[in-house]
């Protein structure tokens, strides 16, 4: 899972990297001094699945970041003050650490990201269509069908075999409710990888449509295909 940090406190940072560092299956995206940082970095890379963030900083406090995030991110929280800890779980967050955090308390709140994000995997895996409000309708769409989905600033266009369907929604959002053969290969493209046809070194072609591959997202990419 790609990992953000948030925190004005560079010793926490640091005691939370050592932390990470620990944990196989976390991955550092970065580090941020301040929420404001922190959202512009998210707004120009979405794939980041954890956030660990403080709650008092200066200019935006942490509960002020999660109300202005495009699309809500797992979070576990972070402070010095226990008595956030109600006022923080109105946001949906998965825990609460107090400072200073130990290894054993920071073991027990990813583990129930990871709980949370398995579960929810394994629950999308059998989906087999969608329904998607287009215009006043709900428009069902099978998954089978979906060559690829196309971003459009604040939202999608969903490229089927027969039509293609304008959605309200950002792409990291939509990707977290689809199967995990839908990958991400750019910042601008989910491709269903059911239906690809061939791929170049810096290329997917669905249906003769031409789809660049990001360095970004090549990674993630490769590792989810069957290659013999």
């Amino acid at each position: 899972m790609n990992s953000l940090i948030i925190d004005d406190d560079p010793l926490t940072r640091e005691f939370i990297t050592e932390f990470m560092r620990r944990t196989e299956f976390l991955r550092l995206a970065g580090t941020c001094e301040s929420a404001i940082e922190a959202v512009n970095l998210i707004e120009e890379n979405d794939n980041i699945d954890l956030l660990f963030l403080d709650i008092e900083m200066p200019e935006m406090t942490g509960l002020e970041m999660l109300r202005v995030l495009k699309s809500p991110i797992p979070t576990i929280l972070i402070t010095s003050q226990r008595d956030y800890a109600l006022e923080s779980y109105e946001y949906g967050v998965v825990d609460f650490l107090v400072k200073p955090v130990d290894y054993v308390r920071f073991m027990k709140a990813v583990r129930k990201v990871q709980e949370l994000y398995f579960r929810a995997e394994k629950l999308k895996e059998n989906v087999e269509y969608v329904f998607v409000k287009v215009n006043s309708n709900l428009i069902k769409i099978f998954l089978r069908d979906i060559y690829y989905i196309e971003a459009l600033a604040d939202y999608v266009l969903i490229h089927t075999k027969e039509h293609q369907h304008i959605y309200l929604s950002t792409m990291k959002a939509l990707i977290q409710r689809l199967p995990s053969y839908f990958v991400r290969i750019h910042r601008s493209f989910i491709v269903n990888c059911r239906n690809i046809d061939y791929i170049e070194d810096t290329a997917v072609v669905i249906n003769r449509k031409v789809l660049t591959i990001s360095n970004t997202y090549k990674i993630d990419f490769y590792n989810q295909l069957n290659i013999l």
